[in-house]
Parts: structure tokens; sequence; C-alpha cells
């Protein structure tokens, strides 16, 4: 199984350490110390040597990608045929490499100071809602991706309705935070955002549960 994917391992894992290999080119002219916490009106609380986060942060994610890659190709239960499935297991962790990272020298350097550092934050939350909301409908029974219960990976009927609603809430939900950055403050963009997670998390999780009771009599 490896061997048929090496070459989207390889690229990928490339693209995972890619921030790493950038930071040692701006090594000179970044800071001692870099970002590391943000507090809820996206000012930095916290700040960490550039060393741990320039080679750290990156061999960190690496480790992450690969568990999750060799989980999802190992994985007998895995969707290997849905290739929206594995661009997802594949590029996720590569892309949130790169966005943290450049994110991270972008605003050591003072590149960033007139944006609003919350509002990005929820608003590419917001899109990676709309993201999986979109490709949510269309997955089969998997281990790797979409709400798995012990009775939703038992049953495709639940399966394929648990899912559905998880992502129209995922769509509302996606659509809510990007407008919400629009209009609100940080504080309530973080209370709305984790309000509005809940609600993704619960609601099929009930729904589902409630669906097996009914098949079951």
């Amino acid at each position: 199984m490896f061997f048929k994917y090496k070459n989207k391992i390889l690229i990928t894992s490339v693209l995972t350490i890619l921030p790493l290999f950038i930071g040692l080119i701006l090594w000179n002219i970044l800071p001692a110390k870099l970002p590391m916490r943000f507090t809820f009106e996206g000012t930095v609380d916290e700040y960490a040597p550039k060393i741990y986060l320039i080679l750290g942060l990156p061999l960190f994610l690496l480790v992450v990608h690969l568990i999750c890659v060799f989980a999802s190709i190992y994985d007998e239960k895995s969707d290997k045929e849905n290739a929206t499935i594995l661009n997802i297991v594949f590029f996720s962790i590569p892309v949130l490499s790169i966005c943290i990272c450049s994110f991270l020298y972008a605003y050591s350097l003072d590149l960033l100071h007139s944006l609003n550092i919350s509002s990005l934050c929820y608003g590419l939350g917001g899109i990676m809602y709309i993201i999986l909301g979109a490709t949510i409908f269309k997955v089969k029974q998997n281990s790797t991706f979409g709400f798995r219960l012990p009775w939703t990976m038992n049953n495709e009927i639940i399966w394929n309705k648990t899912n559905k609603l998880g992502g129209y809430l995922m769509l509302v939900v996606g659509i809510i935070t990007l407008i919400s950055t629009l209009f609100i403050n940080a504080k309530s963009q973080f209370i709305l955002f984790m309000i509005l997670n809940l609600f993704v998390v619960l609601i099929p999780c009930i729904y589902s549960f409630v669906l097996y009771k009914l098949l079951q009599n």
C-alpha cells in the first residue's frame, strides 16, 4: 500500500516541512522570538524562541501528517476509492503547516499590522467548515472522515442521513462564521464559534442515536 501512494506521501511531506526551509532563509531577519499565542483581540500574549517554531512546528506537523496518512491508507474501512477523502487526508496538514508558519513569519516581520488577526482566523475557520460541509455529503462509510459512531459505522442508512445533516450544519456554520467576522468583536466571535461548534457535533450525534433507536424498534 505504501508504494501505491509513495509519490503523494513524499510530495505532501515536503510541503509540510517547506516552512522550515523558508524560516531558515528568513532566519537573520526574523526576531529572536516569534508569537506563539494570541488573545481574543488578536494581540500576542506569549512568545517562543524562533528555533522552536521554525524547526519544531513543521517537524511536529510532519509527524502528525504521516500518522494520519498511514492510519488512513492501512485502515481496512477507509474509503480509498474516494479521491476527495484521500486528498483531504494528504493535503490538510501540509496546507495547515504552510498557512500557520507563513502567518507567523509575516506577523513577526510586521507585514500584517493593518489586519484584524482574530477575524482572519475565524474567517479561515468558516471557510474550512464550508469545504468540509460540501465534502461530507458524498462520503461512504469509513474510519477516517465523517461522523464515526458505533451506530453510524454499523448502518449505512444512519451513516448517510447523519453525514447529510452534518454537512448542512457545517455549511450553515461556515456561512454564519464568515458573516460574523464583519459585524461582531473578537470575543463575541469566539463565543459564537464555540456555540456553533457544539451544535455541529451534538445535533448529528443525537439525531443519529434517535434514528438508530427508531430503526431498532
